[in-house]
């Protein structure tokens, strides 16, 4: 081989090494960013729930608010929350375990070939990490999100006038506490929030994410259960008295909004494409497909270009 040869072979060497140093160069600073926006958006969003923020009580209509009359419903002793909670942020997480388990296991995925179970679940443990991150950040963004207008808008909660409006509206005039500001955080409902994010963002992951060709039955059962679970959990925050119905569908919706554009991040990020040639919907994921209707094959724009530019078919008519 001649010199010339030998140095193209060493400039090209030399350069696919320099570029895969860039590339991996490049994804560090990607998660290191990455890292840095979660730690970011978590450290607010636990700031501006644990935190005692006061509303601007001082801008509400105190003598309106002294005649509403849905203001002065019975406060509950029996507070759920914790409980409910604790079962909307541990379902879906288990659901999405069991369903990367099988992911790994039943996968017939080129790259888990002649691999065994240990090394199939270690194979596939970067894409639950990243699953399971989307998961965390998105219930963080939900938090943040409803406590930020919790804060913003102050409204009362049902039974604000049954303990502090015994002398309304002059006893808002004294020093107020930290329960008198958190009776004025109840739109929207936190748990409402949180609840149709994590519910409608298992159905996502059902619906796209997770391999259904073992269990097909599964995904319809758990889209309806964690659809039941959302409402009901929800539906714990209007009995308590806790939250108005307005206040518990905009939680509700606002968490909807949040797990759509986190689940379809999440298609993005883990680079799963639709198998057919059709563009992707942002509602896809749900299925929620319209049926498209083709033009006739007599009267497509392949069949009019033949019959105008044909001399014989043209002659016979």
């Amino acid at each position: 081989m001649s010199t010339s040869s030998w140095s193209s072979t060493e400039d090209f060497e030399e350069a696919q090494y320099i570029s895969r140093r860039n590339n991996n160069t490049l994804r560090w600073i990607a998660l290191g960013l990455e890292i840095l926006g979660g730690v970011l958006v978590t450290a607010v969003a636990v700031y501006l729930r644990l935190a005692h923020f006061q509303p601007p009580a001082e801008d509400l209509n105190w003598k309106l608010l002294c005649n509403d009359m849905s203001l002065y419903e019975k406060q509950t002793t029996n507070d759920n929350s914790i409980m409910l909670y604790v079962i909307i942020l541990a379902v879906p997480s288990v659901f999405i375990f069991f369903g990367e388990v099988e992911f790994a296991l039943l996968s017939k995925k080129s790259y888990f070939e002649n691999m065994d179970k240990m090394e199939r679940m270690g194979r596939n443990l970067p894409r639950m990490i990243r699953i399971y991150a989307m998961f965390f950040i998105g219930i963080m963004l939900a938090s943040f999100s409803s406590d930020y207008i919790k804060i913003m808008i102050a409204s009362p909660r049902p039974y604000f006038l049954t303990i502090y409006g015994s002398n309304c509206p002059l006893a808002f005039n004294g020093t107020k506490t930290d329960d008198f500001y958190e009776a004025l955080k109840s739109f929207p409902s936190h748990l409402s929030c949180v609840a149709g994010f994590t519910c409608v963002f298992a159905i996502g992951y059902a619906h796209k994410v997770r391999a259904q060709s073992s269990t097909p039955l599964l995904t319809p059962i758990m889209t309806q259960g964690f659809l039941v679970l959302a409402v009901t959990t929800s539906l714990d925050r209007y009995t308590s008295h806790f939250n108005h119905t307005s206040d518990i569908l905009a939680g509700l919706l606002l968490g909807l909004v949040l797990a759509l554009y986190t689940s379809n991040l999440l298609l993005f990020v883990l680079k799963l494409r639709s198998k057919s040639n059709d563009y992707s919907r942002w509602l896809n994921f749900l299925d929620f497909m319209i049926p498209r209707v083709s033009m006739p094959p007599t009267y497509s724009a392949e069949a009019m270009n033949a019959r105008t530019t044909n001399p014989q078919i043209n002659s016979q008519q």
